[in-house]
């Protein structure tokens, strides 16, 4: 078994000591290979890159999933992406206009399909408005446009009858702050239980056994 994640710094594991919720899935992952004395041992990609948008992640997309998976692999792609796209610039413009947000997952909905009939998108975490309305004199986060980004991709999911964990839901309003480590990206306790969910859910989708 093969999983490709791809997504953003949150995938990437930043701020987590422990290297992020993908990496928790590989540790999980690699322990039941230990457990089972499996020779041929199975593999988490981390394919998370810091700052990434939709934009970006066409773009290397179809360079860096064939040099991880094909198709006979039976491989499972995992999308996390989105709140780059969210962001909002100095003019008061997202960094990804959301309709086109929308059209970029369809796009990359297409590409994974071309090697795996098994996918999953992750949604988007809440932001602490606090720190991230001056992340950078340029570009700045907020949950409403976070919400916003989440709405869409949890549509687009169920339009497309596919897998979706919503990580938003479940902890914004609930004392999500002390889940974040700068007010963007979750801290160790925060990726512990974005991994526990994304577990849960590629076992009750039968995308993980």
């Amino acid at each position: 078994m093969k999983i490709a994640v791809f997504g953003d710094s949150i995938t990437y594991g930043v701020s987590d000591e422990k290297g992020g919720w993908a990496t928790r899935l590989r540790l999980e992952v690699e322990k039941e290979d230990i457990k089972a004395s499996r020779r041929v041992a199975n593999c988490v990609y981390n394919c998370g890159v810091r700052g990434d948008t939709t934009e970006d992640l066409l773009m290397r997309f179809d360079v860096e999933c064939s040099s991880r998976v094909e198709r006979q692999d039976d491989p499972i792609i995992i999308f996390a992406i989105g709140t780059n796209d969210s962001s909002t610039k100095a003019d008061g413009t997202n960094a990804v206009p959301l309709m086109q947000y929308q059209e970029n997952l369809g796009k990359l909905l297409d590409k994974a399909k071309t090697v795996s009939d098994k996918i999953l998108f992750v949604g988007l975490f809440p932001v602490d408005d606090t720190k991230t309305l001056n992340w950078k004199p340029d570009r700045t986060y907020n949950n409403k446009s976070v919400q916003e980004y989440n709405v869409i991709l949890s549509n687009f999911c169920k339009e497309n009858k596919l897998a979706f964990v919503d990580i938003f839901k479940p902890f914004y309003g609930k004392s999500h702050e002390v889940l974040l480590n700068d007010g963007l990206h979750p801290n160790s306790k925060g990726h512990q239980k974005i991994y526990k969910l994304v577990s849960k859910a590629l076992r009750k989708n039968n995308l993980l056994t």
